[in-house]
C-alpha cells in the first residue's frame, strides 16, 4: 500500500502508460477472437463463392451469369442469412425482404432488420470461379490487424478520458478531506483507482456479467475516497511534532 501511495504522490507521469497496456490487452483479445471468427468462416466463404461465381461486370452491370437466379443460406455466428442473385431483373424492391445480401444487375442490396443499404456497380470486375480460400485467409488476417489497433486506440482515448474526470472528482474529494490534490497525482490516483474496476469488468464480462457505469463510477470514487484518506493519515504521521520550550 506504501508504494501505492508513494507512487501517487511522487510518481511520474499522468498513469497514462497503465491505460495504454490495458488497452493493448484488450485490443489483443479482440483482435484473436475477430481472426479465430474469420478463419471458422473462410470455408463459408468459398462455399458462397462456389454457390455464386462466375460473375462479370462491365460498365456497371452483370453480364454474366445472364437470366439466372442463385442463392445461399449463410450460416454466420449462428445467424443465417440468404445471398441471392438475381440476373434476371435490373433492380429489386427490398421492402418486405427478410435479412441478408441481395444482387441484381445493376446494384447490390444489403438489408439489415432496420436498415436498406443500396450499393451501385461502379468498376469493371470479373470474378471466376476458383479456390479463394488464402486471399479470404488474407482478408481475415488484415482486418483483424486493422480491428486489433482500433480496439487500442478508441479505448485508450475513451478510459484517458474518464481518468482525466476521476482526477477531478479526486481532487474534491481531497477538498472535502481538507487536503490539497495537484492534477498530476489525481491523474495517477485515479488511473489506480480505475484500472481494478476495469480488470474486474472485464472478468465478469466473460461470465457473461455487466459492470454498469454507476456502479464503477461508484466504486472508482470509493477507492479515491479511501486512498486519499491513507494520503492524509500518511501526511499527518510524516510531519514532525512540535515541542514545546519550557
Amino acid at each position: 500500500m506504501n508504494k501505492v501511495l508513494d507512487y501517487i504522490k511522487n510518481g511520474k507521469g499522468l498513469g497514462l502508460r497503465f491505460l495504454l497496456l490495458f488497452s493493448l490487452i484488450i485490443s489483443i483479445i479482440a483482435a484473436v477472437q475477430v481472426k479465430k471468427i474469420g478463419d471458422n468462416f473462410v470455408p463459408e466463404m468459398q462455399n458462397i463463392a462456389d454457390k455464386l461465381l462466375p460473375v462479370k461486370i462491365e460498365k456497371g452491370v452483370i453480364v454474366a451469369p445472364t437470366n439466372e437466379i442463385k442463392s445461399i443460406d449463410v450460416n454466420f455466428a449462428g445467424q443465417v442469412f440468404p445471398i441471392v442473385l438475381d440476373t434476371t431483373v435490373d433492380t429489386i424492391d427490398p421492402i418486405g425482404l427478410k435479412p441478408g445480401i441481395y444482387i441484381a444487375r445493376k446494384a447490390l442490396y444489403l438489408i439489415e432488420e432496420k436498415d436498406i443499404r443500396i450499393i451501385d456497380f461502379q468498376q469493371d470486375m470479373e470474378l471466376p470461379l476458383g479456390n479463394y480460400i488464402n486471399l479470404f485467409k488474407k482478408v481475415v488476417l488484415i482486418t483483424s490487424i486493422v480491428f486489433a489497433a482500433l480496439a487500442l486506440l478508441i479505448p485508450f482515448v475513451f478510459y484517458s478520458l474518464f481518468a482525466v474526470l476521476y482526477a477531478f472528482c479526486a481532487q474534491l474529494i481531497a477538498k472535502v478531506k481538507k487536503t490539497t490534490l495537484e492534477f498530476a497525482p489525481a491523474m495517477r490516483l485515479a488511473v489506480v483507482a480505475y484500472l481494478p474496476t476495469l480488470l474486474l469488468g472485464l472478468l465478469l464480462s466473460w461470465f457473461g456479467l455487466k459492470f454498469s457505469f454507476w456502479l464503477t463510477f461508484a466504486a472508482v470514487l470509493a477507492l479515491e475516497y479511501i486512498i486519499i484518506s491513507a494520503i492524509t493519515d500518511q501526511t499527518k504521521q510524516e510531519k514532525p511534532k512540535r515541542v514545546n520550550k519550557i
